[in-house]
């Protein structure tokens, strides 16, 4: 029988991605307005995809899913996205195709051009292969994995700090591991999921708020607010990163089990992965439009039009691309069978 979907996880997945979407439109011109967003934007994401994390299955079975929802969906996205748009940025440049342009560079990143976001893909894709062997190892404890997964953030934190840059991702899968783990804890170890909205999660939505606000005045501004979970790269400390991350994660989860559903957000939530992978798509083709007009990209009231453009536009999107590109957008397993 097919799980019942949790409406307002849609809605906070719909959320998540929207502040996503947000951030690439305003981009550099965001300064103080948004820049707290970076504090919680990406973390969200992490939290909620481990509270959907199912180790109950065995390997075999447990790869082939994640192969089908996350690691075909970034190779597509890297066929049909990556490499067109390696041509078409020579093109616009007036510079000549270079073959060396495709391969991964020495730190075996893989270049994703336009589609910036589906480095996501890949990196949740690590994660689950690395939860699923930690949750074997320390045969389901809680403690003991979320022990491991606060030590490898803390490594992945500290290879940011120094330069340190693992193939794949993989450095920035460590520094992400805290997060994915506090939404396994969440699911395993706490009634948040099933109880209605009460006064406690007013009181846990106005303490995480104020803790927000809290390490964005302390540690966040314009002038050291570098927060890159694709880079692993973080101008603040590293209880300022998790707290920040945990606060925000808390924050739109229960301002979204108050709210249950928005048409729109809620939508777009359940085909999160859609909207992941083409937004840049819209964003690069617009921004090349006000360019050709002359119209300044860091205006915040077309700013914000673009944002609504891209988020309309989506819906279409999303409608046919569930049903003319399943196997891309995760809606069915190209690897079927036992």
């Amino acid at each position: 029988m097919k799980q019942q979907r949790i409406e307002f996880v849609d809605l906070a997945k719909g959320l998540c991605i929207s502040l996503v979407v947000m951030y690439h439109v305003f981009g550099l011109s965001s300064g103080k307005y948004l820049d707290i967003i970076n504090l919680f934007r990406m973390p969200l994401y992490f939290v909620l995809s481990g509270i959907f994390f199912k180790p109950s299955y065995g390997f075999k079975v447990f790869l082939k899913k994640k192969i089908n929802k996350l690691l075909i969906p970034f190779l597509i996205t890297l066929a049909a996205i990556s490499v067109p748009g390696a041509f078409l940025l020579d093109y616009i440049q007036h510079k000549p195709t270079d073959i060396w342009d495709f391969l991964p560079d020495n730190h075996l990143h893989i270049p994703i051009y336009i589609s910036i976001a589906s480095w996501f893909l890949l990196c949740l894709f690590n994660l689950n292969m690395l939860f699923f062997a930690l949750f074997k190892i320390c045969k389901g404890k809680m403690m003991a994995m979320a022990v491991c997964a606060c030590c490898m953030g803390a490594v992945g934190y500290v290879f940011g700090k120094e330069g340190i840059i693992l193939p794949l991702w993989l450095d920035s899968t460590m520094t992400a591991a805290p997060f994915f783990m506090a939404g396994i804890f969440i699911k395993n170890s706490t009634s948040i999921l099933e109880e209605n909205y009460n006064s406690r999660l007013t009181r846990i939505a106005t303490v995480a708020l104020l803790l927000l606000l809290a390490v964005h005045t302390i540690d966040v501004s314009p002038e050291k607010a570098t927060l890159s979970y694709k880079d692993n790269v973080f101008s603040i400390n590293m209880a300022s990163l998790y707290l920040g991350g945990i606060c925000g994660f808390l924050l739109i989860f229960i301002i979204s089990k108050y709210l249950e559903r928005l048409p729109i957000f809620s939508y777009i939530g359940r085909y999160s992965i859609v909207v992941l992978i083409t937004h840049q798509i819209y964003l690069f083709i617009l921004h090349n439009v006000l360019y050709q007009l002359g119209m300044p990209q860091d205006n915040i009231y077309l700013n914000i039009a673009v944002f609504i453009l891209i988020i309309l536009l989506e819906l279409p999107t999303i409608k046919y691309g569930i049903k003319y590109c399943p196997y891309w957008f995760a809606q069915k397993d190209l690897l079927v069978g036992k």
